[in-house]
């Protein structure tokens, strides 16, 4: 395959599978390791946007019936007719995939982490293979896809077998790969297997390597406030955000809200290890206590607070104040347009300090996330990086 050439001080790795093999927590434990994600799902959504490149496309090929009542693409309407119909599925890749690529080249010339990983179902149908060095592929047995998809996105088994229908077979990919991991089962399973697998292409490749250094000095500053499976702290955030066993009121929200079953009624120990991998836990060691932890959610452009055990008095500590700083460092590694801090409505002293920060009032609704309304949260957003237009070709 073709490699599109960019810069040789970075290394692109290209993570595949099939529908509901989970790619996406493979890649936030990458981003763990020290990657920037890019995730090809997010950036199809860019391109389906009103004013996007694709739009007029779209409903030249598809028709209006597809916009929903505020003109967008409504993306289900066009999922019934693509997995319907092979040529119609072909026509939207061919619409997509171009865009996709260069919303990919441009995020991978802005990115300050040398390391990227890119996830993409059809990665090695598209260009997207060719910005590639290395293909990760994910696989899961069977069994184990049709009861994720089942559960979580509530498709039943026609559904499942036709999507499935429309990928190429698990064998074609790993034929193509150089690395397979199997995310068949237990999280900390999938979470060794990667971590090796990151360690062997470190051996293998001297600019893997290389890369994997200047992302430790570049994100050195989170060495002691980043909690992954392997922080040496880790047990001691799983113990103070639990009591006799049973999670703290931020984990029964992640439990109820991230599909792992049961986790606010029977906590086991690879629940908390999957939310760790899935979101991002900052703890503040000053010394160690449950208000010292926060929980961020990091999507492509957005990087939203999801829970905090932050004391109720309404003093800006230092330990606040460096959780805001920290977060802003990390927010800017990893390329994001906007944090979402929500405050609650009677901390005037905290509105007011991160208001001098440059956080600006928003409504719930823009943000998607109304609950903290309903908690009694005021949210507030600061816009961050420098922009750029990601779907236009740079020259």
């Amino acid at each position: 395959m073709g490699k599109i050439q960019l810069h040789q001080d970075q290394f692109i790795i290209g993570l595949t599978g099939n529908i509901g093999t989970g790619k996406s927590i493979v890649r936030k434990m990458l981003q763990h390791l020290g990657a920037y994600g890019i995730d090809a799902d997010i950036l199809a959504h860019e391109a389906l946007k009103p004013n996007s490149p694709a739009h007029d496309q779209i409903i030249r090929r598809y028709g209006a019936s597809i916009l929903d009542t505020r003109g967008a693409v409504d993306r289900s309407k066009l999922a019934r007719i693509v997995f319907n119909d092979k040529k119609a599925l072909i026509d939207l890749e061919n619409i997509l995939h171009p865009l996709i690529t260069t919303a990919a080249v441009n995020m991978i010339h802005h990115t300050r982490l040398p390391i990227i990983v890119i996830e993409a179902i059809k990665l090695l149908e598209s260009d997207l293979a060719g910005l590639c060095d290395s293909i990760w592929v994910i696989a899961a047995q069977k069994q184990v896809i049709f009861e994720r998809l089942s559960h979580e996105r509530r498709m039943n088994h026609t559904e499942i077998q036709k999507r499935l229908s429309h990928q190429s077979t698990p064998e074609n990919k790993r034929r193509q790969s150089d690395v397979v991991i199997d995310n068949s089962g237990d999280v900390y399973k999938t979470w060794q297997q990667v971590t090796k697998a990151w360690d062997q292409t470190k051996l293998k490749n001297q600019n893997f390597s290389v890369c994997i250094n200047t992302s430790s000095n570049l994100l050195a500053f989170l060495k002691d406030f980043l909690i992954t499976p392997f922080s040496s702290n880790f047990s001691a955030v799983e113990e103070v955000i639990f009591t006799g066993n049973q999670p703290g009121k931020t984990i029964k929200w992640l439990g109820i809200n991230s599909n792992i079953p049961h986790i606010h009624k029977n906590y086991l120990q690879q629940d908390f290890i999957r939310l760790v991998c899935q979101y991002f836990f900052f703890a503040i060691p000053s010394p160690l206590t449950s208000e010292n932890v926060t929980t961020w959610d990091l999507s492509q452009f957005t990087l939203t607070l999801l829970g905090h055990n932050f004391p109720h008095s309404d003093i800006v500590t230092n330990d606040f104040k460096k959780t805001v700083t920290l977060i802003e460092e990390f927010g800017l590694m990893h390329a994001t347009r906007q944090i979402i801090f929500p405050i609650e409505d009677h901390l005037k002293e905290r509105e007011s300090f991160i208001r001098e920060r440059g956080y600006k009032s928003i409504l719930s609704q823009d943000a998607d996330i109304s609950y903290w309304n309903k908690a009694g949260y005021n949210l507030y957003q600061k816009k961050i990086g420098n922009g750029f237009d990601l779907l236009s070709k740079q020259m």
